[in-house]
């Protein structure tokens, strides 16, 4: 008996350190996805100041200064869009890379698990 409840005892132990490899896998992904939302602020926030410089240097309000803000614009635009392309596609590599990470870990949890319980288990006579 007293081996039986060391066996789950173990099995608690092994639980609880599975709860904290889950916790730190789930807090690294966390982590990476706030750089990532803080990356999308800066890229519109550049954007926003090369729109402000370039109406900052807009002489007058007459024809051909207006022409060159609203030609302007066309770059700035696809400029921004590139890098929000670009943080997307880095934002959707972590969030697969994760699952994947997650999944091979789940696996392994519960082989190592049923293991710890089947030795837990008490033997038929």
């Amino acid at each position: 008996m007293k081996e039986q409840m060391n066996q789950w005892a173990e099995a608690f132990k092994k639980s609880l350190s599975a709860a904290r490899e889950l916790g730190d896998m789930q807090l690294n992904l966390l982590t990476s996805l706030n750089r990532q939302q803080w990356d999308v602020v800066d890229i519109y926030t550049e954007a926003g100041s090369k729109q402000a410089e370039l109406l900052g240097k807009t002489k007058s309000l007459k024809a051909e200064d207006v022409k060159a803000v609203f030609a302007a614009q066309p770059a700035i635009a696809e400029e921004m869009g590139k890098k929000l392309m670009n943080n997307a596609y880095v934002t959707s590599s972590m969030v697969s890379e994760a699952a994947t990470q997650g999944l091979k870990w789940s696996m392994e949890w519960q082989a190592k698990m049923l293991e710890t319980l089947r030795a837990a288990s008490p033997k038929a006579a």
